[in-house]
């Protein structure tokens, strides 16, 4: 099988947060594909940590090696900055306070249900939630869909997160950092965020990573 290389504009992004209109396109409208075959020897298709491509490499179960060009923006605009403050709410009614300084790490999980490479990556976030369950970490997933929705997910695909559901809003917040919607950065799902005690953005990863459960458990061991 070969590794495919795609614009940041592939069906990989199953979801864009419009810039002046707050709405997601799950549909794949407009989207173009790009894809050219790679030499599998090639250095440049090797994941390397930090650094951020043009373009990414698709792998054959669908994750992808690399940064996104977005990626580069959004670390520039978040990392160590503080997290806008919100009271956020899951599905079992349990309410977490986003932004306040606590004694607890907190990492976020930004996807939605029709997102393939989101829930390929469950499995390895299910086991970081495991390695973490005695430590004061909290692990909240922001989803597009409706507490509903989630509910009938859940029902067939176990994901220890804790879900907060109708999150369009909070997650537009991390596209533009504030109000001001026209320097919105196309959005790529699943996005993942690591905030420190004090409510500062230590680390932001773009895209379903193949190492993703790795990157995260280095980022969360080194706020505790």
């Amino acid at each position: 099988m070969k590794a495919l290389f795609v614009t940041l504009l592939s069906l990989l992004a199953l979801s864009q947060i419009q810039a002046q209109e707050w709405t997601a396109t799950v549909n794949g409208h407009d989207k173009k594909k790009e894809k050219t075959a790679v030499d599998q020897s090639s250095e440049d298709q090797a994941s390397r940590r930090g650094s951020w491509y043009s373009k990414v490499v698709l792998m054959d179960n669908g994750a992808y090696k690399g940064s996104l060009p977005s990626e580069a923006p959004l670390k520039e605009k978040w990392i160590g900055e503080a997290i806008y403050s919100v009271d956020l709410t899951d599905i079992g009614n349990k309410r977490y306070t986003l932004g306040a300084k606590s004694d607890r790490v907190t990492v976020l999980n930004l996807w939605f249900a029709e997102c393939v490479t989101c829930i390929e990556n469950i499995p390895n976030l299910n086991e970081l939630v495991t390695e973490f369950a005695n430590e004061k970490v909290d692990f909240l997933a922001l989803t597009l869909d409706s507490k509903e929705r989630i509910i009938q997910f859940l029902s067939k695909t176990k994901f220890d997160y804790k879900v907060i559901p109708d999150a369009r809003e909070h997650m537009g917040k991390i596209w533009t950092k504030g109000d001001d919607k026209a320097k919105a950065i196309e959005a790529i799902y699943p996005m993942h965020l690591v905030i420190d005690q004090q409510g500062i953005v230590k680390e932001l990863i773009l895209g379903a990573k193949e190492d993703i459960k790795e990157l995260l458990k280095e980022a969360i061991q080194a706020q505790l």
